[in-house]
């Protein structure tokens, strides 16, 4: 059966050749037929270069691509391998969408919401059917009024963490670039070196400070309005809860009545 066994070993496999203990534990693990994928370093520290993140496998390697990421994600860089198969059914992302608040009247779209449900033959005694009829209403002129749009990728990501500014995205992005050099340099600049760890610290000290505000700011638009804190706590503590409901000054004004 085949299989595959991944992680942070702590045998520097680079140093085989001049430590004998390494080329037993090799050759042990040849002798059960597992290849060892990772041959560049995982770990690069300016006085060192080691190989102890393994991917072990029986998995025949021409259906194999290793590789090692470049990420400052922790001081050991990423490894994955990818595995050639069968063509699959073509997949299709999800789609986020969201309603678009920017162009919205809301007297327009009350406006019509009562002369629709007025113009309506609503029988009392059928409430089921006069709440259907009202949720269709207040459907059809909140997609007139506020469209559905697709998000982008970028947007996406925003709308997960709204603190997180167009701005900080591209200072990320100097961020990931200044690490790959660095890395690529093998720690060797020194002067690299000390510009990526300020500009790491400043950018962590933007994302807590955009972080905090936003959610100081947020705080504070809930007022006494407890089920809106609870909302907020729930996003904050990564709790899933349900979509944002349009403006609640047209739940205020609209009313379901014959």
């Amino acid at each position: 059966m085949p299989f595959f066994v991944c992680g942070d070993v702590n045998i520097n496999l680079l140093h085989h050749k001049i430590a004998l203990p390494i080329r037993n534990y090799i050759s042990t693990c040849s002798s059960y037929g597992c290849l060892q994928l990772i041959t560049n370093p995982t770990r690069i520290t300016p006085s060192s270069c080691t190989l102890i993140d393994h991917i072990y496998t029986n998995f025949p390697t021409e259906k194999l691509t290793p590789g090692i990421l470049i990420n400052d994600l922790s001081d050991h860089l990423p490894v994955f391998v990818l595995i050639k198969t069968k063509p699959l059914q073509k997949w299709k992302s999800k789609k986020y969408t969201k309603h678009d608040y920017s162009k919205f009247d809301s007297e327009t779209f009350v406006t019509k919401v009562q002369e629709t449900l007025n113009q309506l033959q609503i029988d009392q005694n059928k409430p089921s059917e006069a709440l259907d009829l009202g949720i269709l209403c207040l459907n059809r002129y909140l997609k007139e009024q506020a469209p559905v749009k697709q998000l982008t990728k970028s947007k996406k990501r925003l709308a997960h963490k709204p603190w997180i500014t167009t701005g900080l995205l591209r200072s990320i992005k100097t961020k990931n670039n200044l690490y790959r050099a660095l890395v690529r340099s093998r720690f060797k600049n020194q002067n690299a070196h000390e510009k990526y760890k300020k500009y790491r610290n400043k950018v962590t000290r933007l994302l807590e400070e955009s972080k905090r505000s936003y959610y100081q700011s947020q705080t504070l638009s809930c007022g006494n309005d407890s089920k809106k804190m609870w909302n907020l706590i729930n996003n904050l503590l990564g709790s899933k809860g349900k979509e944002l409901s349009p403006p609640e000054k047209l739940f205020d004004t609209v009313r379901l009545t014959p």
